[in-house]
């Protein structure tokens, strides 16, 4: 579900500006409350939101890396 928020807002463009800071931003608020603490020390979702924006991922993929940052 968090993938989907992502994908959805940052290809979607609801918005003049933030597209992508408000589509990481959703996901990573649904993922907090749904208890799921991520660890992201090599700055994937900044890569991630870079890939997204140039259509290079989709939902699958980012599913993929959060499933990876996901703390255990």
């Amino acid at each position: 579900m968090a993938a989907a928020y992502i994908y959805d807002i940052a290809q979607n463009h609801p918005f003049i500006d933030g597209n992508k800071r408000t589509a990481l931003a959703t996901g990573l608020i649904f993922l907090d409350i749904n208890n799921i603490e991520i660890d992201d020390p090599n700055e994937e979702l900044y890569a991630m939101m870079i890939d997204i924006a140039s259509r290079k991922i989709k939902k699958d993929g980012i599913s993929n890396i959060l499933k990876k940052i996901i703390k255990n």
